[in-house]
């Protein structure tokens, strides 16, 4: 019985790997991006998130995007929770253009990738990926 309880408790620590990363940087705007009035780009986001679920719909682990604070490039993991959502990856995408005092992104792509085959159909995996361009800021109409 012991052994049954460590392993429900460790399999969550096992397959929570690197839940949720973003990456502002501001030196590695891509080349040849498309905005639109031609904007002037200040930085590039990316946020990745991930999700386990056991059968598909009790949560072991998922991931808790940045939405302020010194520490963009953090590896947050929660467990027993599913936050896993694109809704997340957006709040984290508008920290990132606070971070940089604009109200302005471009070239926003979100990407949603869920997988079972890897786990022989017990763990739905989820992995929520989204970038963008962060532009400077509309001038103040007079």
């Amino acid at each position: 019985m012991k052994t049954k309880l460590f392993a429900i408790l460790i399999v969550p620590l096992l397959l929570s790997g690197c839940a949720s990363m973003s990456t502002l940087s501001d030196y590695r705007t891509p080349a040849g991006v498309r905005v639109e009035d031609d904007a002037t780009p200040l930085a590039s986001y990316y946020v990745c998130n991930h999700s386990y679920k056991l059968f598909g719909c009790v949560p072991l682990s998922t991931g808790v995007t940045w939405k302020g604070g010194d520490d963009y490039n953090g590896f947050n993991t929660k467990y027993f929770s599913d936050r896993c959502t694109v809704d997340e990856n957006l709040a984290s995408v508008k920290a990132a253009a606070k971070a940089c005092n604009s109200d302005r992104v471009a070239s926003l792509i979100t990407t949603v990738d869920t997988s079972w085959a890897w786990s022989l159909f017990l763990v739905k995996h989820t992995e929520i990926k989204t970038t963008c361009v962060i532009c400077k800021p509309k001038p103040a109409a007079r």
